[in-house]
């Protein structure tokens, strides 16, 4: 019996006996008291049984319980998705799969904010100026959330929601040592007046990454929180944050020996957010978000002649006379020799601003309708001469507009609808649409389908990115990339149809969704041949190539996510997360080999969570992940692996309002070592100690 048939007997198993058990004794209020409310999806707060499409939630119990130690961790809960580390501190997260090092069609938002890097078409987990200690929990989106939050949630949306000053009563301190020098330290603090409440949070990361690689990273980062309520109808949240620090990046497959294979790349960051939400009746509201991101990212440079091994250019500067002789008046270059020049072998440098204003009007139309309205206006701008080929900024300007429905036919029958029109300066206008409908065939059982067609605008690199490296002399070592304005949107065709199974007795529930998903005018990296440059006459025709974005990808993916999140007792929390994907295209590369995608997703993920409370003052968690084969972009095969975590805490109070909290997580608890993402990328046994002190 295949992996698939039996975890869908074990669900089917389990649920049969969770519903044998007087799971009926319960009434219409009990069923929605432990399901929360999700924004996310459609703008309208709505329960799990009303969201067009399947959403996980992170909890805070779940969190505590997750034995995560990085916040890019706590997404291996969710079915479907992949955590992985193209180096030990740097991160990414795909659904799905078909993806490499920056995957760039999920969605990220902290506290609705979102964090999408239009310099590196991505999130730069390590920059955003949060810890795991600040977050409450996560929305998220297991589907194509464009309809809602525009192009960067194709196949996905997560919304980080941080404490707010009235979630935290006390204070905290707290340290963490552990495995690979690690050292973490983090202090909260929380005040609240009559009309106004403030949070503060620092923190300090560091460790040495993996053993026999330089990929280690320090950062100190810091944010605050103010809620203000001016009058009864009013709430204003004022947030600002920020982050400095470095990591080592690298090619994780390359010898990790090698020099200038890996190098800090630093970072320094902030960002600021307003929102004003104002209540205009019972079933109204008005809301304005107004945000600004920076990052600024800056590697070290080197001399051409250091990075090559060849003091002055001379071996260079005797090529070109060679050449010169050879070539006569058909000589390709300006000059006949080279000046020493600076490089940045270890990329990501640059500076990227994104700043927005969104106007939101929410209204409810009798008890059966609702809706969720508004307009917006984004300005990314990217100053970057490594990856647009010129000193001056470019500047993207983005409006959209947006629009979603709730409408309830009958007691029993919810339809949603979603809108979303994007116009943009440089990538052109696009409009996405999604239908759903939810079908509440009992008390416990909602039955759920939908279908998006939706749109991925390109971003600001992928439309501008254009690399060579050259002499000030004009001699042209290697073109790299070259500038494609001519770009179409991404395309996806999704449908999904689920099972919501609610489990009010136990706290929780299982849900089943049955997906396809097609995507069509992909982007990648097209190659051409070159011009030609000093790399092209040294090795010959085989390296005269030269890349550039186009639509020319198609892939086709089809699958089941399955989720139960359930308390067999009081004491007891039990989480499972599963995903069978089959996922097929191709990656029309042009003068280099076409990539099929049947590798680049794990046909199987698994996370199965438990978690018990032996006394109120000692819990255990015990987490087993397992991921298929998988062969991610830029990177090599990675085998099958699976690992258990454990995870046990100690709570003391030491006197009235002050508890220690002593926790000891062991990462792959039985040693068995495993590569993640790239060859040097080696996972071995890890041991931290957490102290925290809550006042």
């Amino acid at each position: 019996m295949s992996l698939l048939k039996k975890t869908c007997v074990r669900s089917l198993l389990t649920t049969s006996f969770l519903l044998s058990q007087d799971v009926f004794s319960y009434n219409e209020t009990d069923l929605f008291n432990d399901i929360p409310e999700i924004s996310s999806v459609s703008r309208l707060p709505q329960n799990l049984q009303e969201l067009p499409v399947s959403t996980t939630i992170i909890s805070q119990e779940m969190i505590k319980a997750s034995t995560a130690t990085d916040i890019t961790e706590l997404f291996k809960l969710v079915p479907g998705f992949q955590s992985y580390n193209p180096n030990a501190n740097k991160h990414a997260v795909s659904y799905h799969g078909n993806s490499g090092e920056f995957p760039n069609r999920l969605d990220i938002r902290i506290n609705g904010r979102p964090v999408y890097l239009a310099m590196l078409s991505t999130v730069a987990w390590n920059t955003l100026g949060i810890s795991i200690e600040d977050i409450d929990y996560i929305e998220v989106v297991r589907g194509s959330n464009v309809p809602s939050y525009g192009s960067n949630a194709l196949i996905g949306a997560i919304n980080i929601v941080t404490f707010q000053p009235l979630d935290q009563e006390s204070h905290h301190i707290s340290a963490t040592l552990g495995s690979q020098q690690t050292k973490r330290v983090n202090a909260s603090f929380s005040k609240r007046t009559d009309d106004m409440s403030v949070r503060a949070s620092l923190t300090h990361d560091q460790n040495n990454g993996f053993d026999d690689v330089n990929d280690g990273k320090q950062a100190n980062m810091g944010n605050v929180s103010l809620t203000f309520t001016p009058t009864l109808f009013d709430t204003i949240n004022i947030s600002a944050g920020f982050s400095h620090g470095y990591i080592d990046i690298g090619a994780a497959d390359d010898p990790a020996d090698e020099p200038y294979n890996y190098l800090p790349r630093e970072h320094h960051s902030h960002y600021e957010q307003l929102d004003w939400q104002r209540t205009l009746t019972d079933n109204s509201d008005i809301r304005i978000s107004v945000f600004n991101n920076y990052l600024k990212l800056n590697s070290p440079r080197i001399m051409a002649s250091e990075f090559l091994g060849d003091p002055g250019l001379a071996g260079v500067n005797g090529l070109l006379q060679q050449l010169a002789g050879l070539y006569g008046p058909a000589y390709p270059f300006p000059s006949q020799t080279a000046s020493d020049f600076s490089v940045w072998p270890a990329g990501e440098k640059g500076t990227a601003q994104s700043s927005g204003l969104e106007l939101q009007y929410t209204q409810g139309f009798g008890s059966s309708v609702n809706m969720a309205s508004g307009i917006g206006y984004r300005q990314d701008t990217v100053k970057s001469a490594v990856y647009l080929g010129q000193e001056e900024a470019i500047n993207e300007d983005l409006f959209y507009a947006f629009n979603n429905v709730e409408w309830q036919l009958s007691p029993k029958l919810y339809t949603n609808f979603g809108l979303m029109v994007e116009d943009s300066t440089i990538a052109g206008t696009a409009t996405s649409i999604r239908l759903g409908a939810n079908y509440q065939a009992s008390k416990a059982i909602t039955l759920r389908a939908a279908a998006t067609k939706a749109y991925r605008m390109p971003s600001l690199l992928e439309e501008m990115t254009q690399v060579s490296y050259q002499s000030p002399d004009g001699v042209v070592f290697d073109y790299v990339s070259m500038r494609n304005t001519n770009l179409a949107p991404e395309k996806l065709i999704s449908t999904e149809l689920g099972l919501l199974w609610a489990l009010p007795r136990y706290k929780g529930y299982i849900d089943i969704k049955l997906y396809q998903e097609k995507i069509s005018d992909g982007l990648n990296s097209y190659f051409t041949n070159s011009d030609i440059d000093l790399l092209t006459i040294v090795d010959g025709d085989a390296n005269s190539r030269v890349f550039t974005v186009k639509n020319a990808s198609h892939s086709y993916a089809k699958g089941l996510d399955l989720q139960a999140t359930f308390h067999t007792t009081p004491n007891d929390l039990v989480h499972l997360a599963y995903n069978y994907n089959r996922l097929t295209g191709i990656k029309d590369r042009g003068a280099k080999k076409n990539q099929t995608m049947d590798e680049r997703s794990p046909r199987h993920t698994l996370s199965l969570l438990y978690n018990h409370s032996f006394t109120p003052a000692i819990n255990a968690s015990l987490v087993y992940n397992y991921m298929s084969d998988v062969e991610w972009f830029d990177s090599s095969q990675i085998d099958s692996f699976s690992t258990f975590d454990s995870q046990i805490s100690f709570t003391q109070p030491l006197s009235h309002e002050q508890v220690l909290t002593t926790k000891i997580i062991v990462k792959n608890l039985f040693n068995n070592e495993y590569h993640d993402f790239g060859e040097n990328n080696l996972f071995d046994r890890r041991l931290y100690l957490t102290m925290d002190l809550s006042f």
